[in-house]
């Protein structure tokens, strides 16, 4: 059995869940932790999208397509590093200057 993937959520990411909290409620702080917490079994669930100009970023959609999620799956070491966790219009801003 394979064991599970490591998950990191990176401290501007982890502001901005705590931001949805504030914002959007536990329903939806809950649901997109649930998101991030799947991740361990399935780094990269149907739907995700890597990021162009980039080696390693995705992109999953969560809270029914209106956030999204950017993570970095580093396949080596078997971790995900959860990079954003914003609203659909802001997620990919600044996002342009990321690549590897």
């Amino acid at each position: 059995m394979e064991s599970k993937w490591k998950i990191r959520i990176e401290a501007p990411a982890l502001r901005e869940l705590r931001a949805l909290l504030a914002s959007e409620g536990h329903r939806v702080y809950y649901a997109i932790l649930d998101d991030i917490l799947a991740l361990e079994d399935d780094p990269l669930p149907k739907g995700c999208i890597r990021l162009r100009k980039t080696k390693d970023f995705y992109r999953i959609y969560a809270h029914g397509a209106k956030c999204r999620i950017i993570d970095r799956v580093l396949t080596s070491s078997r971790k995900i590093l959860i990079e954003r966790v914003r609203p659909r219009p802001t997620a990919y801003s600044g996002l342009d200057r990321w690549g590897d």
